[in-house]
C-alpha cells in the first residue's frame, strides 16, 4: 500500500531588503520585531546578513538567537528578536538582507520592523 501525507509542508522564506539609507556601518545590531499569525504549530526565527562564518554561505544566513515556538493558538502575536553582528550587504536571496524562516507550517506575518540598538 502507497502511503501519502495528507499534507505536505516545507519551510517558508520571506525576504526584505533595507534601505540604504538606514545602514549606517558595516557592522550594526538591530531589534527585529514581528507580527504574525499562529495559525498552525511550527517554528520561527530570522536569518540575517552577518559576519558568522559558520553561518550557510559565510554568514549570508546567520541566525538570530532566539527561536519563537506556534502552539495554534489562532491569534495575533508578536516576537522580537535580537540581531547581532549584521552586515546588510544583499547577500541573500534576491538581493536581499534579511528573511524570516518559518520551519515546516503555513505562516503569516502582518508585519516585521527593524530598529538599530
Amino acid at each position: 500500500q502507497r502511503l501519502r501525507p495528507e499534507k505536505a509542508f516545507f519551510d517558508s522564506y520571506i525576504y526584505f531588503k533595507i534601505d540604504p539609507s538606514f545602514k549606517t556601518s558595516d557592522r550594526m545590531n538591530l531589534k527585529a520585531t514581528v507580527e504574525y499569525f499562529d495559525a498552525t504549530p511550527c517554528t520561527f526565527f530570522i536569518e540575517f546578513d552577518g559576519w558568522d562564518q559558520n553561518a550557510k554561505h559565510e554568514g549570508a544566513y546567520s541566525r538570530s538567537e532566539e527561536r519563537v515556538r506556534l502552539g495554534g493558538e489562532q491569534r495575533w502575536k508578536t516576537a522580537e528578536f535580537t540581531l547581532k553582528g549584521c552586515r546588510l550587504a544583499n547577500r541573500q536571496n534576491g538581493g536581499a538582507d534579511v528573511r524570516i524562516r518559518a520551519e515546516n507550517s503555513e505562516f503569516f506575518v502582518h508585519s516585521m520592523t527593524i530598529e538599530r540598538e
